[in-house]
């Protein structure tokens, strides 16, 4: 599991047929959400709180996982 990830919850979107991509933020955030749309995905995103060695890479806005799935599952 990666830093600041909710088990339970990654458990549940996973199940719902969800794709854990990866902990962004801030634009690069808004990219990926939007590329992944254009391309003909759904995308969710879930708020997490990164610590450890990872913290200083995401440090001054809120970090998100990014989930996908296929639009006609």
């Amino acid at each position: 599991m990666q830093p600041g990830a909710r088990p339970e919850r990654d458990a549940e979107l996973v199940a719902e047929g969800w794709t854990r991509c990866f902990i962004a933020q801030g634009t690069r955030l808004e990219e990926a959400v939007q590329t992944y749309e254009e391309i003909g995905f759904e995308v969710t995103t879930l708020p997490v709180e990164v610590a450890g060695p990872c913290s200083a890479c995401f440090a001054g806005e809120p970090a998100f996982v990014i989930y996908t799935r296929p639009k006609n599952r």
